[in-house]
């Protein structure tokens, strides 16, 4: 089957295929600009809801890290109103793996002098306080 070039001659011939042409061009053009914005669209809502729940995780998580560290020091705390901080060993209080995520622990006295309980103390964050005293 060979298309005749003599069909596009009339006028009549040429006006009923660009409106076939248009009428075919047209709809799938629109749905295809529509069908973009709206992926798009979803596609950026879905990445802020994946973001905002991985956000929310890794908050929680070091939330979770610090309560851990907290009922950690907690622990110590009780441990050590009823010992001398020099008798206490924490690692046999807290355990290795507990006491290891600390740099170093110290109890701070009334009189702004503090005692190394683990650790050293190069730069104390709490300003200007007296030399630690000799404890373990």
């Amino acid at each position: 089957m060979k298309l005749e070039k003599s069909f596009l001659t009339s006028k009549v011939a040429r006006r009923i295929f660009t409106v076939f042409i248009l009428c075919a061009l047209i709809p799938i053009i629109a749905v295809s600009g529509i069908s973009y914005f709206q992926v798009s669209k979803d596609l950026k809502n879905q990445g802020k809801e994946q973001l905002y729940n991985s956000t929310r995780i890794h908050g929680l998580s070091v939330y979770d890290r610090f309560l851990y560290l907290e009922t950690v020091m907690n622990i110590l705390q009780s441990t050590l109103k009823s010992n001398e901080p020099h008798t206490i060993d924490p690692e046999k209080i807290i355990g290795k793996k507990a006491l290891g995520r600390f740099e170093a622990l110290a109890l701070v006295n009334s009189n702004q002098s503090y005692e190394a309980i683990h650790g050293t103390i190069e730069d104390f964050p709490f300003g200007s306080l007296a030399e630690p005293s000799k404890g373990r």
